[in-house]
């Protein structure tokens, strides 16, 4: 089994598995590769396991196509796209009677290619405008009923994260939050909050999080199976 191996200052060993199925080792650097072998071979049933899931939903993911007939997520929900073709000077999106209208130059819509890297960047300029309004008066309403205040709020195009606390209590959300409902939403709200009363995730953290959201747990696995198509874009 192909796996990497990377060596740190941390005490112990673990294995983690990538959204693209590499697996990696994190030790320190005294452990000798015989133990690393070892724990490869001991947890192989679930190394097996993962990557079997892993190549699962690479397999039945949604492709963003662009073309009639796609729907695009929004706040949980599916909508059609439109398409609406002309010599525009410039591509612009609309969200209008429930459609995504995607107001497209003919040269880029008769190129495949063109018109999905142009669709895709017209969409996250949604997401992250949207986001702006709605992930920031969101968070301002959960702060009063948490208890706390942050510095800063910010919608960033980042694909590893859902959201982020920085020490100096900025929020950080991922603008594909806006594909989600509006209870996942409000977990990652509520998770990044807490952070600003707990910068780790103990118990403590945990138990907070859980006065309110009280079913985390499966919203947690939930938006590991959305996420997954989420990130493509």
């Amino acid at each position: 089994m192909d796996y990497l191996v990377k060596r740190t200052k941390r005490k112990s060993v673990s294995i983690s598995i990538d959204e693209n199925g590499v697996v990696k080792v994190f030790a320190p650097f005294g452990v000798p590769n015989i133990y690393i072998e070892e724990l490869i071979d001991e947890n192989k049933n679930w190394i097996d396991e993962n990557l079997e899931n892993i190549k699962r939903k690479k397999m039945n993911k949604k492709q963003w196509t662009f073309k009639e007939g796609m729907t695009v997520p929004f706040l949980g929900k599916d909508y059609n796209i439109k398409f609406i073709i002309g010599n525009f000077p410039k591509n612009y999106i609309r969200f209008y009677e429930n459609t995504f209208q995607f107001e497209l130059n003919k040269k880029i819509y008769d190129d495949s290619f063109k018109r999905i890297e142009i669709c895709k960047d017209l969409l996250k300029d949604f997401y992250k405008k949207e986001g702006n309004i709605y992930l920031k008066r969101r968070t301002k309403e959960l702060e009063k009923i948490i208890g706390v205040k942050s510095i800063d709020i910010r919608v960033k195009d980042v694909k590893t994260i859902w959201g982020s606390c920085s020490s100096k209590n900025n929020i950080n959300y991922n603008l594909r939050l806006m594909m989600m409902d509006k209870n996942f939403i409000d977990y990652v709200i509520i998770h990044e909050l807490c952070h600003l009363l707990h910068r780790n995730h103990s118990k403590a953290f945990w138990n907070e999080v859980f006065k309110y959201c009280n079913d985390y747990r499966k919203i947690r696995n939930d938006i590991k199976e959305v996420g997954f198509y989420y990130n493509t874009l």
